[in-house]
């Protein structure tokens, strides 16, 4: 069964390609602007470690504007969820949302120590 968070990742990585603010993610050529990159060689040839971190430093932003997380279930997953459809839809793409369950467990809020055992 897939997670939220992989299917965030998923959209994560076709961000990668779109635009941020009217700047994009591409490489050098123009041609990926218009051109369809349905083969692995022909995306990565349209992405830059700029864009890229482009869309890091904007998912990031949204993290601080939400009290340090993205988690599942907190309003900084919803703004994520926003960022990811605005920029697909920005790129001319139709995204949709599909929610489902799924069991999650919030990390403890107490510290465990954990001491080595030797035998």
């Amino acid at each position: 069964m897939l997670t939220k968070s992989f299917l965030l990742t998923a959209a994560l990585a076709v961000a990668a390609t779109t635009s941020l603010s009217g700047s994009y993610a591409y490489g050098g050529s123009e041609s990926c602007d218009t051109r369809v990159n349905n083969t692995r060689a022909k995306l990565l040839e349209c992405i830059t470690l700029d864009g890229v971190r482009r869309h890091q430093a904007a998912l990031q932003s949204v993290a601080d504007a939400n009290g340090g997380n993205r988690q599942a279930g907190t309003s900084g997953y919803d703004a994520s969820v926003d960022y990811i459809v605005d920029s697909l839809e920005s790129a001319g793409y139709t995204p949709e949302l599909h929610e489902f369950d799924f069991l999650f467990l919030p990390p403890s809020t107490q510290a465990h120590k954990v001491r080595p055992t030797f035998v």
